[in-house]
């Protein structure tokens, strides 16, 4: 595709090749060593296709989905596939088994630091707590196993929009509140 801005480069599999995945992860070794500063570097790839990426049965709600990972990855700084996690425990399970009195056990370390610098400290650490919650219940949301059960992505907005007007934080310096840029 040319649209005078913008290159994209396809590959096409035929399901029936022995080849695909040998050569789908080939490429993908060889792209991810490439360093040049107009290609951004492949951080990984998916070797299942079951989902048919490359066929008619996209999953809906996709987006929605993979956004809702990216929250909870955010927020626990852990990845989904962390090897922290014991046989059957995954990410999102150990968000819901955190929830909600346990919740600060799971947020990043980093992030319960600078709510503790706050000058109410322990205020600070309970806005962070019902801020971490709410976002929490979003990703949750998004990522709930049935595409039908998810919400759309401006619901989505709407409720972290909510959030950050509900939980207003301020800067360690006490100068800057830090809340959505709509007051």
């Amino acid at each position: 595709m040319d649209d005078g801005r913008t290159i994209v480069a396809v590959k096409v599999f035929h399901e029936g090749s022995n080849q695909i995945y040998k050569s789908l992860k080939r490429e993908c070794e060889i792209f991810s060593e490439i360093k040049h500063r107009n290609l951004l570097k492949i951080m990984g790839s998916s070797w299942s296709l079951s989902f048919k990426a490359l066929g008619i049965n996209v999953s809906a709600k996709g987006d929605v989905y993979s956004f809702g990972v990216m929250l909870l990855e955010m927020i626990t700084r852990k990845k989904p596939t962390s090897s922290s996690f014991s046989e059957g425990l995954d990410l999102r399970k150990w968000v819901i088994s955190s929830l909600p009195s346990n919740i600060l056990d799971v947020v990043d370390t980093t992030l319960k630091q600078q709510a503790s610098l706050g000058g109410d400290s322990a205020g600070s650490v309970e806005r962070l707590k019902q801020c971490c919650i709410k976002v929490f219940n979003v990703a949750l949301m998004c990522t709930e196993w049935k595409p039908q059960d998810r919400p759309s992505m401006s619901s989505v907005v709407q409720m972290l929009s909510n959030a950050s007007k509900e939980v207003k934080f301020e800067a360690p310096n006490g100068k800057k509140k830090i809340a959505s840029s709509s007051e």
